[in-house]
């Protein structure tokens, strides 16, 4: 059964469009945001390739991935703290 997507775990969609990763790897963390939604290994896994840096890398390309890294560790923050807040009165 599918899972529900939050607007954050829509937006983590959005932004794993446009990181540069092979296709299979993209299609591996769409699918599993998809059906089970963001997790933290989720999290960490696309936080590695972001802040990996590619030998002989432009600096545009740089750049760019920079301000990736920013707009993830954001919505990350924003994903845990609606997570943690919807399952605040459960406890």
């Amino acid at each position: 059964m599918a899972h529900h997507l939050s607007a954050e775990e829509k937006q983590f969609l959005k932004l794993v469009e446009k990181i540069p990763v092979e296709d299979d790897v993209r299609e591996g963390w769409v699918l599993a945001i998809q059906t089970n939604g963001m997790t933290e290994d989720i999290a960490e896994e696309i936080r590695k390739v972001l802040t990996t840096v590619p030998e002989g890398e432009s600096e545009t390309s740089e750049m760019a991935r920079g301000r990736s890294l920013v707009e993830f560790m954001t919505l990350v923050k924003r994903w845990r703290l609606a997570y943690q807040s919807k399952n605040f009165g459960r406890r």
